[in-house]
């Protein structure tokens, strides 16, 4: 269902829901009755039991409201700013099941609050006595400048002003004790400004000023041991200016300055070393990006590489993968012209966006990341004028927009993705526009677990052994080692830090006497073999499966090589008792669980344990 704020003459700017017809699109309530308005805003869901949003009543002013999608259950929380004055609730985060926000309450100022709903919103610190600490945004940020905070794990990381250190990196488990600064990133009363967050993994990643490095990007796992900067850009005190922090897949998009002093995109893994510009794409100047849509692990966005304006491109993270898809607005009498996409939102297997071809005006459009996959989806505003599409948001698979077809205003609209599934949803305000707002889509669509991923064997002749790994990069540097004969896909699991809570590392270590590689669930095995053993070399955590059988995993059985000195696995049973009727081969059981090949459910949340027990791998040999 879509939610949303709404101007109709006899109800003012209220509280409106629709599920994409007529008469399913109503007023959910008159919060402030009449024709004045309660101007809901800032929509949040914790959870899928209901949604904070602040609104406003002559009574009590701008304060917190909660609502489940129905008329009865649309109510009023808590009056934070006794009286009239206004506590102006906004910036939302998810805290466990609970919302974190930022109020104003006259007696502390601007601060963090928590609520679950039920009770009082809890002020979680007066971080700046006397004065307002403004948690995730500053006074005067525009409405679209990110807003600095983010939820990782039970924490939210935010940044917040006390007069001591400044604007610092902060973090609240959702109590007043556990609500601390994380660490000064700008020793002193200078302010590091962490701000434009995005969580890759465990850790978020967001910019932030230090006079030595100026404003570069960070990366924190929410300990002031676990954050520190990422890369200077620009070595030295000018900045590299990160921005538009955007995760696709297992990695970080965003756009920074180069050496040479020109905005262009760059890809991060969030190290030092594997952080890199992935593309020069204006060669003369900026590639004037402003805004990057993740699309699977691709990421959509608009670029101009100096000769055709500023059109649609994509990007896989590597320079060949990177290139323009289609040019909406081809010169005219030889003046370049520029399309602008903008408004980029993924629905399904598709990306929507707005952009000028110069001959119907801003309308909508569509791509699937390539050439012939992007057309328009419909002239709603036949001429130059266009409809302007905006506030385009996804909804159980369809998109709801804001548009003006040059009749009947700025209304709500509905597409599929073809002409003629793009239609009208409700003219509200016939004669005049409704000017739908604040668009929001509850309950959220159920979260996809984490996928697992194919991870790949070859055979080493000349160590007459197996190599596994989950790297596409580490799979086609070993496809060109002389001796190395890839084998498929063995098994699915998970690169390290992307996995269901129930997975545990597989630690990879290299025999430097037989040249194979040695895999371990078992840490105490990994101790031992690092303590012990010195031929082996620990290369950290090959990727992540299960100790104990998982639902929908098969085993992957291990048995000890005594002539080649190393290990052999396998998830067929047949190449198993095959090589146990060796007599070089030794039986070690289960070595992990992981995924068959060919698995292809990607959806995890209703991962259970089965009743197998561990895994039965004897100590290494």
């Amino acid at each position: 269902m879509l939610f949303f704020l709404a101007v109709d003459p006899n109800t003012g700017a209220e509280l409106w829901t629709s599920d994409g017809t007529t008469s399913g699109t109503r007023l959910v309530k008159d919060i402030f009755p009449g024709d004045m308005s309660s101007a809901p805003s800032q929509m949040f869901a914790p959870d899928d039991d209901g949604f904070y949003f602040a609104g406003i009543d002559s009574n009590v002013g701008a304060e917190l409201y909660f609502s489940d999608g129905t008329e009865d259950g649309t109510t009023f929380v808590a009056d934070i700013a006794e009286g009239s004055s206004n506590s102006l609730p906004s910036t939302f985060a998810r805290l466990g099941g609970e919302a974190f926000f930022s109020a104003t309450d006259e007696s502390v100022g601007r601060e963090p609050f928590v609520t679950d709903g039920t009770n009082e919103p809890v002020l979680l610190r007066d971080i700046f006595p006397n004065g307002d600490s403004n948690p995730a945004r500053e006074p005067g940020a525009p409405p679209d400048m990110p807003s600095s905070l983010a939820s990782l794990g039970d924490e939210v990381l935010f940044a917040a002003t006390d007069p001591d250190r400044g604007r610092e990196l902060w973090k609240s488990d959702g109590t007043p004790t556990g609500t601390v600064r994380v660490t000064d990133l700008a020793p002193g009363t200078v302010s590091s400004r962490p701000e434009d967050f995005a969580v890759l993994g465990s850790q978020a990643f967001f910019r932030a000023f230090n006079p030595a490095t100026g404003s570069e990007l960070y990366g924190s796992d929410g300990t002031e041991a676990g954050t520190s900067l990422v890369t200077d850009l620009i070595v030295g005190p000018d900045s590299g200016f990160p921005e538009v922090l955007t995760v696709a897949g297992d990695r970080l998009f965003f756009i920074a300055e180069d050496p040479d002093f020109d905005r262009e995109l760059f890809v991060s893994d969030g190290t030092e070393a594997g952080t890199e510009l992935v593309a020069d794409i204006n060669s003369g100047g900026d590639a004037d990006i402003s805004e990057i849509a993740a699309f699977g692990e691709r990421v959509l966005f608009a670029a101009d590489e100096g000769t055709q304006g500023r059109e649609l491109w994509i990007s896989d993270g590597s320079a060949n993968g990177t290139q323009l898809v289609f040019n909406i607005a081809p010169d005219i009498g030889g003046v370049i012209t520029s399309s602008e996409p903008r408004d980029f939102t993924v629905v399904d297997d598709r990306v929507f966006f707005t952009a000028d071809n110069f001959a119907q005006g801003r309308e909508l459009w569509v791509t699937d990341g390539t050439m012939d996959g992007t057309r328009l989806v419909k002239d709603i505003n036949n001429g130059l004028d266009g409809s302007s599409p905006q506030s385009l948001t996804a909804d159980e698979g369809r998109l709801f927009f804001v548009a003006n077809d040059g009749m009947r205003g700025f209304e709500l609209w509905i597409s599929d993705g073809t002409e003629g599934g793009t239609e009208l949803v409700k003219d509200i305000d016939p004669g005049g526009s409704s000017n739908p707002d604040q668009l929001f889509s509850f309950p959220p669509e159920e979260a996809e677990g984490p996928a697992p991923q194919d991870v790949f064997r070859f055979f080493n002749t000349n160590a007459g052994g197996h190599f596994f790994t989950i790297s596409e990069a580490e799979r086609d540097s070993a496809a060109n080692i002389p001796g190395f004969n890839a084998e498929g896909v063995e098994f699915e699991a998970f690169p390290e830090n992307e996995a269901p809570a129930e997975a545990v590392p597989v630690f990879r270590f290299f025999n430097t006497e037989a040249k194979g590689h040695f895999f371990t669930t078992s840490t105490d095995e990994r101790d031992f073999v690092e303590q012990n053993l010195p031929r082996f070399e620990f290369e950290g955590v090959g990727f992540e499966a299960f100790d104990t059988q998982v639902e929908d995993t098969v085993p992957v059985y291990r048995l000890f090589n005594m002539e080649a000195g190393g290990h052999f696995f396998t998830t067929s049973e047949n190449e198993r008792d095959d090589a146990a009727a060796l007599d070089a081969f030794t039986p070690e059981g289960i070595g992990f669980f992981a995924f068959p090949a060919d698995f292809e459910d990607s959806g995890m949340s209703g991962m259970t344990m089965a009743e197998t027990g561990p895994s039965g791998a004897d100590p290494i040999a």
